[in-house]
């Protein structure tokens, strides 16, 4: 619910209590930002925008683009980071097995999430 909250917001960004919600790509400049995804999400707007809320939250949750955006702001500021689909090299993420972005992490950690399940797709919607 936080997730498609913070896909809904102008932001990108959704907030609830000690949890900060991140949204994955919206819009060309998101696109833009592709190339730097795998190895950081600290390059993108959405992780400026984030960067300015992320005091007093310790729980960072996002999908894709906004997964890495969450590892990043759990690194930067403390606290931990859940993603889905994250296209981060070396990052577990829940996982669908035919998801090209989140396999990524697993390729390179060698391992599958223990949530992975055989489902395509890479949207939001394919993680409920």
């Amino acid at each position: 619910m936080g997730l498609h909250k913070a896909y809904a917001s102008k932001s990108g960004l959704y907030s609830n209590g000690d949890t900060l919600f991140v949204a994955g790509t919206r819009d060309a400049a998101d696109v833009a930002s592709w190339p730097t995804l795998p190895f950081t999400g600290r390059l993108t707007r959405r992780y400026f925008d984030a960067a300015r809320i992320a005091p007093g939250h310790n729980r960072f949750v996002g999908h894709s683009l906004g997964g890495a955006v969450a590892v990043d702001l759990a690194h930067d500021f403390g606290g931990v980071s859940v993603t889905y689909g994250s296209p981060m090299l070396g990052q577990e993420s829940h996982g669908n097995l035919l998801d090209p972005v989140a396999i990524l992490g697993s390729l390179v950690t060698g391992s599958l999430p223990s949530d992975l399940r055989v489902k395509a797709g890479h949207m939001l919607s394919d993680y409920e």
